[in-house]
Order: C-alpha cells, then sequence, then structure tokens
C-alpha cells in the first residue's frame, strides 16, 4: 500500500508551543464519520505542538503536532511527530531487541544516549544496509500515522550525526 503524506519540518517549532488548557473538553478524535481537516499552507495558521502527550488544543488552533503514538483530532490538520535517526523514548525496547544492530554503540559497546534527550538512542547509519533497515522501520511508524489518520508527517532528528559522534 503506497502511503502519500506530506513531510513537513518545523524549524524552531518549539517555540510555538503552548500549555494544555485547563478545561476538559475533548476533541473528538479522527474517524470515517469525522475526517481530518485539510491545511492550506500558504495561510498564517495556529499550531499546537504536543509533544510529551496530547491534550485539548487551545481555542482557534487549526493544526497540531502530535507523537506518533497519539491520535489526531477531526477538525483539525494533524501531523505526526516521528523521530528519524534515534529513538522513541518508548521504543527503547524494540530497538535493543529487534533492531540491536541499528542503534549506536558508545564506550564499553552500551547504547549511545542523546545527552539533550537521555531516554532516546542514536541509530547507527553508517552502512547503506544498515540506512535501508532504518527506513524500513521508520516508515512502518509512518505507515501507522498514516492508518490512524494523520495527514503529514514531521521527521525530527535528521541532525543525529551532529550529536553523535564516536570514536571509531
Amino acid at each position: 500500500m503506497a502511503v502519500r503524506l506530506a513531510v513537513l519540518i518545523f524549524v524552531g517549532a518549539t517555540a510555538a508551543c503552548s500549555s494544555p488548557p485547563d478545561d476538559d473538553t475533548a476533541p473528538t478524535p479522527v474517524s470515517a464519520e469525522n475526517p481530518p481537516a485539510l491545511w492550506d499552507s500558504r495561510t498564517d495558521t495556529a499550531f499546537d505542538y504536543q509533544l510529551g502527550g496530547a491534550y485539548p488544543p487551545p481555542p482557534g488552533t487549526a493544526v497540531v503536532v502530535r507523537d506518533s503514538t497519539d491520535l489526531p483530532l477531526a477538525g483539525l490538520y494533524n501531523v505526526c511527530y516521528v523521530n528519524g535517526f534515534q529513538t522513541q523514548p518508548d521504543e527503547r525496547d524494540r530497538w535493543t531487541g529487534e533492531y540491536r544492530d541499528l542503534v549506536l554503540n558508545g564506550p564499553g559497546g552500551r547504547p549511545l544516549v542523546d545527552e539533550g534527550w537521555p531516554d532516546e538512542l542514536f541509530l547507527d547509519t553508517s552502512t547503506a544496509d544498515r540506512r535501508r533497515r532504518i527506513a524500513e522501520a521508520v516508515g512502518s511508524t509512518i505507515e501507522d500515522c498514516a492508518r490512524k489518520g494523520f495527514r503529514a508527517v514531521e521527521i525530527d532528528n535528521l541532525d543525529s550525526f551532529t550529536r553523535s559522534r564516536v570514536e571509531r
């Protein structure tokens, strides 16, 4: 099945993050009856960057960026956040088990962690085969985003190599 998603990379998007609202109103999840909205990227649009847990967005929000483990919302343009060259915090067991040879090793052969994000492991992109296999694994996450109803994907941490220097 071919997956068609727009790929968005938000530069400095964390400056646009907002805190969860105080009220308990839960937006409607995406379904066949409540499809995600379309987004005209040529306009100024309020968006909410919700990493670390989904919550009802503030009034006036048209675009929401959520982690791949969360669900999209009906009536909003939903962007699925996916780590590209390092692991998601909740996927450590998957990568240290099924894909252990794709995790970059640090001193003593232990998985190398990103100091800025200590529960995220760097992936080893040093060979064509590893890059292909990482792309397949991350691709399955992107396909899950499409099945859930997200309209776009933000692939983050494509710059992991700048923080993962290992003496070989």
